[in-house]
C-alpha cells in the first residue's frame, strides 16, 4: 500500500474519529452536570427535612415573667407567641402556640410561680415579677 492510499485512509477515519469524540465529549458534560445537579437536591431535600423536623419539634414549655401589675398569663402569651384559643364563659381555653395544636392525649397547661393554674389564663391578675410557664402536658386519664 502506497503513502497516498494510507494517508487517504486517515482523511477518512478523521471525521469519524473526531465525530467519536465529539459524543464523548458532550456526553462527559451531561454526566459532570447530572452530578452537580444531584448534589444540589441531595442538599434540597437535606434542607426541607431539617425544615420539616424543626416544624415538627415538639415545644415542651414557653416561659414569661411578668413586667407591669395586672398582665394574665394568657395576654402574655398572646403578646410574644402565634397562640390560638376557643372562648368560654369560664374564660379561654388555648388551643395551640406556634402552631403545636392541643390533642385527645396533650394539652396546654399554664403554671403561676410553680402552681398549676386552676383559673383561665385570662382570669388571673399577675403581678410584677411573676413567672407564668406554659407547658403541653400529657392528658392523664
Amino acid at each position: 500500500m502506497s503513502q497516498d492510499s494510507k494517508t487517504s485512509n486517515n482523511h477518512k477515519l478523521f471525521p469519524f474519529i473526531l465525530m467519536i469524540g465529539l459524543v464523548a465529549f458532550v456526553y462527559l458534560i451531561y454526566v459532570i452536570s447530572q452530578q452537580f445537579n444531584f448534589k444540589d437536591k441531595i442538599g434540597q431535600l437535606q434542607t426541607a427535612i431539617t425544615t420539616q423536623t424543626e416544624q415538627n419539634k415538639i415545644v415542651k414549655q414557653y416561659l414569661f415573667q411578668a413586667d407591669q401589675a395586672g398582665q394574665t398569663p394568657f395576654s402574655l402569651l398572646r403578646d410574644n407567641t402565634d397562640a390560638q384559643y376557643t372562648q368560654y364563659d369560664f374564660g379561654v381555653f388555648v388551643t395551640s402556640i406556634n402552631g403545636q395544636l392541643a390533642n385527645e392525649n396533650y394539652y396546654w397547661a399554664v403554671y403561676v410561680n410553680n402552681k398549676y393554674a386552676e383559673e383561665a389564663a385570662d382570669k388571673i391578675q399577675l403581678a410584677i415579677g411573676d413567672q407564668v410557664e406554659w407547658r403541653f402536658e400529657e392528658i392523664k386519664h
